[in-house]
């Protein structure tokens, strides 16, 4: 059994109690009272509920997925891109891509996306898509790594904007198919980052880009 299988034999039986609920009847369902933004991420830490599986089972989800939420709009269109962990400038600098942090990470590990839809009042639970970066969308996401580490490398971020700590000339979502990068932090006044030349900037971490996510929903497993 492969990696992914095991990790589908895991959550699916979990999953599917919980499909085509609302949010609203999640809540009460999962006794959540809270009304925080990232209500989808806590039902879903409810569904799963780490603490119900033996160590083992627990320590091997946590190894091996990432898990996500998505909220469709009414039209079935997704309006923001996904963000990850943010950049290491300092193990991008010393290591090759094989070596890599962020290749190690999305190499290795599934995507477990979970769907919601907005609804006129609400949104619903719709399901699962669990997502592996093949070769070709690894590469692409390689593209944009070389591209950032030659620009820490040879001291070519344009570093500005109006806190004077963004980077003005990172890839954008049009430069690549797959990913992008954006800044990572809530607050974008810090700079909290200090790059191996020593200057500072915001938090950035790499994006999968909106478009690429719906296509692949759209793809069969």
């Amino acid at each position: 059994m492969t990696t992914k299988e095991q990790i589908l034999e895991i959550l699916n039986p979990k999953i599917k109690r919980y499909l085509n609920y609302s949010v609203d009847d999640l809540k009460k369902i999962l006794e959540i009272k809270s009304t925080a933004k990232n209500i989808n991420s806590l039902i879903i830490s409810k569904v799963i509920d780490l603490t119900e599986l033996d160590n083992d089972t627990a320590q091997f989800l946590s190894k091996n997925t990432i898990f996500k939420t998505i909220n469709l709009n009414t039209n079935d269109k997704l309006v923001e891109s996904m963000s990850f962990p943010a950049i290491d400038y300092y193990d991008m600098v010393k290591n090759d891509w094989l070596n890599s942090s962020v290749y190690k990470y999305f190499s290795t590990k599934t995507i477990v996306i979970f769907i919601f839809k907005k609804t006129d009042d609400d949104s619903k639970f719709l399901g699962v898509k669990y997502l592996n970066l093949s070769s070709d969308e690894l590469n692409e996401v390689f593209l944009v790594w070389e591209k950032v580490k030659n620009m820490v490398n040879n001291n070519a971020l344009i570093i500005g904007g109006k806190n004077g700590f963004s980077v003005e000339n990172f890839p954008k979502k049009e430069d690549n198919l797959v990913t992008h990068i954006r800044p990572h932090d809530q607050s974008s006044l810090e700079g909290r980052i200090l790059l191996p030349n020593g200057k500072r900037i915001i938090n950035y971490c790499f994006w999968l880009n909106n478009s690429f996510i719906e296509k692949k929903l759209n793809e069969g497993d």
